[in-house]
């Protein structure tokens, strides 16, 4: 079954169990206050409560992995093997192993430029063919934090689907167990809010020229990486126990909204980094975009003088 309606199922079943637990209380004659009577007449809102939980994107499918598959793409004609060296075979610690088109620090064309002469020549040379390197793995390094980025987004959504599904079943446990937990067995822990963490440029393992653009990367996991979430310290608990349904739904009711604040929490911690980033690359352009060679300039009345000489 899916997830979607593995959890739609399981938050009709909590209604129900809610409504055996009503049913229980009016055949016994118990005495049911007016707040009582309300909160029973709420219980029929609990599939919705799960609803925007069962609609969270698939992390593992669909556009998600398209997108990823696509800036991997774009990662291997990208990669010199500086930035993310690849000799180890190993993944990096966001799990990345991109191997290297080649080595472009090392590019000469000395011998292709022999007997051309003039400024374009020398303009070519130094202000296009020696900077390539370089603004090739800012190119790399832009590709990179989009892929960190998508991959937060995936880590938060992976966690926020795992523990929607773990709320939904300790709150069943809880009603089909009459309500009694010792020791909080109902307890549990949001892993939703250890899901991502902005690690600076942690991505950098090799040799980087300092006119190479470096920005900040978001790591998935709050286990991955040296700066992974704080820590690691950084957790919330949650329980649903109680003595009765009326005990029972709200904690249920409780838990739901803080998970749902704890997903926007970090979605908007991967949205600043990743609005940070983009403004340094709005501002950096002249680190990503090869310099447009002289002779692009050139006019029908200048070109043969940009030329220079060539034998």
């Amino acid at each position: 079954m899916s997830y979607d309606s593995d959890l739609r199922a399981k938050a009709v079943r909590i209604w129900q169990k809610c409504q055996q637990y009503q049913q229980v209380l009016e055949k016994g004659g118990n005495q049911i206050t007016p707040e009582q009577h309300q909160e029973m007449a709420n219980w029929a809102q609990i599939p919705y409560l799960f609803e925007p939980f069962a609609q969270l994107p698939d992390p593992d499918a669909g556009v998600l992995v398209n997108m990823l598959n696509d800036l991997h793409s774009a990662l291997a004609e990208l990669s010199d093997g500086q930035i993310l060296p690849s000799s180890s075979g190993k993944p990096d610690a966001h799990g990345e192993s991109i191997s290297p088109v080649g080595d472009m620090s090392h590019m000469n064309i000395s011998t292709d430029l022999v007997g051309w002469t003039g400024n374009a020549a020398r303009n070519f040379e130094s202000g296009f063919i020696q900077p390539f390197p370089y603004k090739v793995q800012s190119q790399f390094v832009a590709v990179y934090v989009l892929v960190s980025a998508v991959k937060g987004y995936q880590a938060v959504w992976r966690a926020a689907r795992a523990d929607t599904m773990k709320i939904a079943d300790k709150t069943l446990e809880a009603l089909e167990h009459h309500c009694h937990f010792g020791g909080g067995g109902a307890a549990m822990a949001l892993t939703v809010i250890g899901a991502v963490a902005a690690v600076g440029t942690a991505l950098v393992e090799g040799p980087v020229a300092p006119a190479v653009l470096l920005l900040e990367v978001v790591s998935a996991g709050a286990g991955v990486g040296a700066a992974g979430a704080g820590g690691g310290g950084d957790s919330q608990k949650l329980d649903v126990s109680g003595a009765d349904a009326f005990t029972v739904v709200p904690k249920l009711r409780a838990a739901l909204e803080t998970l749902k604040k704890a997903i926007v929490q970090k979605q908007d911690d991967v949205y600043k980094v990743l609005s940070g980033d983009l403004s340094q690359l709005e501002a950096g352009t002249d680190k990503l975009i090869p310099n447009k060679p002289e002779l692009a300039t050139g006019t029908r009345g200048n070109i043969k003088d940009l030329m220079g000489h060539a034998s």
